[in-house]
């Protein structure tokens, strides 16, 4: 009986030090799975191409952004012409945040995004910005003495650029105008609220009023084409606003002291209108035109004073696509337009889906950095947009001339060759790298 005690001790001795080394084996495989992937984070290839011009036109400035997927993200920046990478493996997997305003979605402005609601009566309705992120209440509504082109209402009107086009941000208060189109008259206006203004509870009428900035009449084309304006947006630069508008076929900025309202200046330019304009009646004009799209983006570089501003252009009457560029410093005595340029990629494509734009003009120089696809092969072959290569590039800019021009070359690509391989396309932001948050800024 004690001899039968002793062998089932022995065999559980046996059984639970067999346990061992086949835990440590466990261990060491995952541990060798761990570092593999670990050690393969920081192996992507990241270097600048030069393409033409001298590479030292970046050495006042610091570009950054990321490389990102749903499980890690590569984070670099270009300093003094050189490259540097750091590599966050994220814990757990994570969406993507890879924002660009979509024309009639949400504004995104600093932690917030914004959406107006109205028609002549105007309110703001603000969320915070992680996906579904938690709404955060409405302001009160502002009524301009807007008088509607004839035969519109508040129930049906025309706009030049959807509502979130007239939102601008400046320290803690968020300001809009109404972009009206060329047919309206009455009087228009910039209102303010602070960030506490936005309310989730009460009575709507309770809520703080708004603070009229500065005001300005409208006259409507049919009574004077020369003065009548197309107001396509609101921009903050400083602490100066700047209405964005088209008059008589010029670009024409007004700014206002945010704090005063009083006026601090204006610029044109001209040759720049918009498409409705230019084909209605008596302004259509004969032979080559050209006009830009009312939604644009907007840069703004409150420490070097600057806003640039990029349109898309048509040329008629063949239709060619091209780019205009404008850039503006602002100054104690006005606004000066410092660059103004036209950009016609033959090479490449825009990246109408993932793509990224970042410009930024300061101390005489337009920086610019932005993902591109190679060109179809077929005109229309607009269904695998999505599978051509993408590139990043960076591009200087003085005095309307390219200075340098480069690639940020990395693997990028690589993802999408991996799923033409198994002959199939995954158009997961999870498992396809894209950039995001690009920035230019001063170097130190």
């Amino acid at each position: 009986m004690n001899n039968n005690t002793d062998w089932k001790k022995w065999l559980g001795s046996i059984s639970r030090h067999a346990a061992i080394p086949t835990l440590v084996l466990a261990v060491i495989a995952i541990g060798g799975i761990g570092g593999a992937v670990y050690g393969q984070k920081d192996q992507s290839s990241f270097y600048i191409k030069d393409i033409a011009g001298d590479r030292q036109a970046l050495k006042e400035v610091v570009i950054s952004g990321e490389l990102k997927d749903g499980f890690h993200s590569n984070r670099f920046s270009i300093s003094n012409g050189q490259v540097l990478v750091e590599t966050d493996v994220y814990e757990q997997p994570e969406q993507p945040d890879l924002y660009r305003y979509s024309r009639g979605g949400f504004k995104r402005i600093g932690n917030r995004e914004y959406e107006v609601h109205g028609l002549g009566t105007f309110s703001i309705m603000a969320r915070e910005k992680t996906p579904g992120g938690r709404y955060v209440g409405s302001t009160s509504a502002v009524h301009p003495a807007l008088v509607f082109p004839p035969g519109q209402s508040e129930n049906s009107a025309s706009i030049s650029n959807v509502l979130e086009y007239g939102l601008a941000a400046s320290g803690d208060n968020i300001y809009f105008t109404a972009p009206v189109t060329w047919d309206y008259g009455g009087r228009t206006a910039i209102y303010e609220w602070n960030q506490k203004d936005f309310t989730a509870t009460g009575d709507p009428a309770d809520l703080p009023p708004a603070r009229t900035v500065a005001e300005w009449d409208l006259t409507p084309a049919e009574e004077d084409s020369v003065k009548a304006m197309d107001v396509l947006g609101l921009e903050a630069v400083g602490d100066k606003l700047v209405v964005v508008t088209i008059q008589n076929g010029e670009l024409l900025l007004r700014a206002y002291d945010r704090k005063t309202g009083n006026f601090a200046g204006e610029d044109r330019v001209p040759g720049i209108d918009i498409g409705h304009n230019i084909n209605s009646g008596e302004n259509q004009p004969k032979g080559e035109m050209s006009y830009v799209s009312e939604p644009y983006q907007a840069f703004s570089d409150n420490e070097a004073g600057t806003l640039t501003l990029l349109f898309d252009k048509t040329v008629m009457p063949e239709g060619a696509w091209a780019m205009k560029i404008v850039c503006f410093q602002f100054t104690k005595d006005g606004i000066i337009t410092a660059q103004n340029l036209d950009v016609n990629d033959t090479d490449v494509q825009q990246d109408r889906y993932y793509g990224q734009t970042m410009m930024d003009y300061r101390d005489d120089k337009l920086y610019w950095v932005r993902t591109v696809q190679d060109n179809r092969l077929y005109e229309g072959d607009y269904a695998h947009d999505q599978v051509l290569p993408k590139h990043l590039w960076v591009t200087v800019y003085k005095d309307g001339q390219s200075l340098y021009k480069g690639e940020l070359v990395t693997d990028l690509n690589e993802d999408t060759n991996a799923f033409l391989t198994m002959k199939e396309f995954n158009y997961d932001q999870m498992k396809n790298r894209n950039f995001a948050n690009l920035a230019i800024s001063g170097a130190e």
